[in-house]
């Protein structure tokens, strides 16, 4: 019993220990922009808190504006699938900073992926024949698309707002974020809900919605309905 207690109270010290000594950053309140090179880009993953703007461009780098000892801080790797990785350089530190803004060119852009309490949006319509999205902290995706194939993926409490047109908008949500896309239209819409969040969809087709949580489905458009519901949510029109 005694090397027990003993054994808990070297872990507690060994935890207090390394929580005192993180370091801790914070902006000079001076901002700068810094040009880096990069390849061609076709994904794009932020885990921190940040500003990701794409914009179609055909320059090969990425423009940073932040405080300028932050900008040191700041990774943006290009993995060997043309996936431009984007976080803080150690995860050990915390960060305390003003706006960080990420300009970042894409021609053919397939998945957005945001793990963290950032935002992501685009400057003008992206096109692509098949673009995944991905939430899993508490930020915002908000994005024109005009493409076939679309798939969103919400696991946090974050919030995805969709403008333009597709032929098949896919949601699933397992948190108590929302996403909105009234403002896209589809002809087909499939709708996963396993957590308390929100979906709502513009469909002219089939609608197949399954929701085993407390969320709803709000729909525009006169499409046939297909319900599965083993939840409290509800499914109606908008």
């Amino acid at each position: 019993m005694k090397s027990s207690i003993f054994y808990s109270l070297q872990l507690l010290l060994i935890v207090l220990s390394f929580t005192s000594c993180r370091n801790t950053i914070e902006g000079s309140g001076n901002y700068k922009t810094e040009e880096r090179a990069i390849g061609e880009i076709n994904a794009v993953e932020s885990s921190g808190e940040f500003t990701i703007i794409l914009h179609k461009d055909s320059i090969s780098s990425v423009r940073i504006y932040a405080e300028d000892n932050i900008i040191p801080e700041l990774t943006t790797q290009l993995k060997g699938n043309k996936t431009l990785s984007i976080y803080y350089r150690d995860h050990r530190t915390k960060y305390v900073h003003g706006k960080v803004e990420i300009y970042v060119p894409v021609k053919n852009l397939n998945s957005v992926d945001l793990s963290g309490s950032g935002s992501i949006k685009n400057t003008n319509n992206t096109v692509s024949e098949n673009l995944k999205l991905n939430i899993s902290g508490s930020g915002t995706i908000n994005m024109v698309i005009v493409g076939q194939n679309l798939t969103s993926s919400l696991s946090g409490s974050g919030l995805i707002q969709l403008q333009g047109s597709v032929i098949n908008n896919n949601q699933t949500i397992s948190g108590s974020g929302k996403i909105k896309s009234f403002g896209l239209t589809s002809e087909n819409a499939k709708v996963n809900i396993s957590g308390s969040g929100d979906s709502e969809v513009n469909v002219s087709k089939t609608l197949d919605a399954t929701i085993s949580g407390s969320g709803n489905v709000i729909y525009m458009g006169t499409p046939v309905v297909n319900v599965n519901i083993s939840g409290s949510g509800k499914v109606r029109k908008n």
